[in-house]
Parts: structure tokens; C-alpha cells; sequence
């Protein structure tokens, strides 16, 4: 599926930091109490709810939103927590960071305004399980949440400039290639992936047989072709490599199951049928591709 290009001019590394205090801790001791109440061993773990209320939770949805577009614009890249952006990406990318980060320095900064009046709400809330002990100081629970993104330059032979033998110098550079074209691979897989999954979700979906006779057909969300069209509308971007088969499927993808509205595809059991077949057939083609 990829083929030896300079991948530098196309995509760079971009490492996610969101630190968010989750508001929730492991209680041992209640843990041990409720195994010992019911003659139990390793059952299970209590986890306790801090805080809770309407604050936090913006808080998580914030924090979740970054997550979703930092991995929805993104491609795996090793096991350190780096992953590839590619630079068709790099533009979009960076403004809905830039909202997303906004939007979540806000709900925390709400959530420390009020964090004092919290302690007091969450002590007669839990009762015996409060413990002062497992709450942030209110003066430093701010340090607690925030979002750093650091962009790097992706791995490159030529880039290694220490003075060795030439052979010494041409294996390690060979070897830093192999590494990463390794790596593109993989990432690569994942796009094939992200699309194969979509198109196949979709003919599992429309291919869906009514239950007992005189039900209506088995109901699907409108996310099914939402987030479909979604995926072709960034897939140019992740093709870092320029696959064409990829691209061909792609566009097959937008023009045959992208453009019909959820609720006609509701109505029209012999469209859902036709749809439903169409799906399948790309997803087969995607899977001889992918050497599944």
C-alpha cells in the first residue's frame, strides 16, 4: 500500500498532553470491607465519585472533545504517545485545537471558581466515605488540568550526522528508514481500516433483517452516514502516502453511500436493500486489498 517517498514534506509528529483530574478514586478500604461482608476475594474495586455535578462534567466533555479530534486527524505512529499529523491536516488541525483547548481552559476554570463550595456538596454527599484526604488543595487543583501540544519533525536517515565509517554511518541510516517506513505502514492500515470499518458497518446496518414478522426493519442512527461522510471528507488528508486504490475507494465510497439523507434510507426498504449491497460489495474489494 505505501511506496519509498520523502514522507518529510508531507506529515510531522504531533504529541497530545491533556491532563485532566478525573474527580474519582480506588477505596481500598470499602473494597476490602465489601469482600469481607460477603466472604469475597478480588470481586471487584470501589471507586469513589469525588465530585460530581454539571462543572466536572463540561470539564470531561471538553477533555473528550480534544481526544476525539486529536485521533480523528491523526495516524498512530509507535507506542511513545506521538502520532503523525499530516501536513494537509497540519491547518485544520491547529484551529479546532486552538477552540477545543479554549473551550476546555474554560470549563476548568469554572470548576476551580466553584471548587471550594464542591468539597462542602461532596463531604455531606458521601458522608463516612468523605475523606479530606483524597481531594486536591483548592489552590492547586488548577495545575491539575491543561493541554500542551508539541509538533516535531518525523525521523529521517538523513538527518544522522555522526561522524562514523561510512558503512557504520549507511546501516544506521538504512535502519532509521526501514523503522519508519515501518511505521507509515502502519498507520496506513489504519486508514484502510477507519474507511473498511465505516463502509462495513454500513452494509451490516442496512442489511439488517426485520425481527418477528410485522416489525418494522431494525432502526439505525443517522451516524451511520454522518460519520461515513465525515471520513471521506478527511481521508485526503491522512493518504499520506498517496495511495490511489485508497483514493479510488474513497471517492467510490462518497459518490455510491454518502448521498442519501438517514430518514430515505428509513422509508425505502428496496434503497436500504440496494444501499446495503453496494456497501458490501466495496467492503469486499477493500478487503482484497488489505489482504483480508
Amino acid at each position: 500500500m505505501t511506496r519509498t517517498f520523502d514522507l518529510s514534506t508531507r506529515a510531522m509528529l504531533v504529541n497530545l498532553n491533556l491532563r485532566n483530574w478525573s474527580g474519582r478514586k480506588f477505596d481500598k478500604a470499602v473494597t476490602d470491607e465489601v469482600d469481607r461482608l460477603h466472604g469475597s476475594h478480588d470481586a471487584g474495586r470501589y471507586t469513589k465519585i469525588l465530585i460530581a455535578g454539571p462543572a466536572i462534567a463540561a470539564v470531561k466533555r471538553a477533555a473528550s472533545a480534544i481526544r476525539k479530534e486529536h485521533y480523528r486527524l491523526t495516524l498512530p505512529w509507535r507506542d511513545a504517545g506521538e502520532r503523525i499529523l499530516p501536513a494537509a491536516a497540519f491547518n485544520e488541525y491547529s484551529a479546532k485545537m486552538r477552540k477545543l483547548e479554549a473551550e476546555f481552559a474554560a470549563a476548568a476554570d469554572e470548576f476551580c471558581r466553584d471548587y471550594a463550595a464542591s468539597l462542602a456538596t461532596a463531604a455531606a454527599r458521601l458522608n463516612g466515605l468523605y475523606n479530606p484526604a483524597d481531594y486536591p488543595a483548592p489552590g492547586a487543583i488548577r495545575g491539575l488540568f491543561g493541554c500542551d501540544v508539541k509538533i516535531s519533525p518525523l525521523p529521517s536517515g538523513n538527518d544522522f550526522r555522526v561522524k562514523l565509517a561510512d558503512e557504520a554511518t549507511r546501516a544506521i541510516r538504512e535502519a532509521i528508514e526501514a523503522d519508519t517506513k515501518a511505521s507509515v505502514d502502519a498507520a496506513m492500515r489504519e486508514v484502510w481500516n477507519r474507511l473498511y470499518d465505516g463502509v462495513k458497518h454500513m452494509a451490516d446496518r442496512l442489511g439488517a433483517r426485520p425481527g418477528k414478522k410485522g416489525r418494522r426493519s431494525p432502526i439505525f442512527r443517522d451516524t451511520i452516514v454522518e460519520n461515513l461522510r465525515d471520513l471521506v471528507a478527511v481521508l485526503p488528508k491522512l493518504n499520506i502516502t498517496g495511495d490511489k486504490e485508497l483514493a479510488r475507494l474513497r471517492k467510490e465510497v462518497e459518490e455510491k453511500l454518502c448521498g442519501d439523507h438517514p430518514e430515505r434510507l428509513r422509508r425505502d426498504a428496496k434503497l436500504r436493500k440496494s444501499k446495503a449491497k453496494e456497501a458490501a460489495a466495496i467492503a469486499d474489494k477493500m478487503a482484497g486489498f488489505m489482504g483480508g
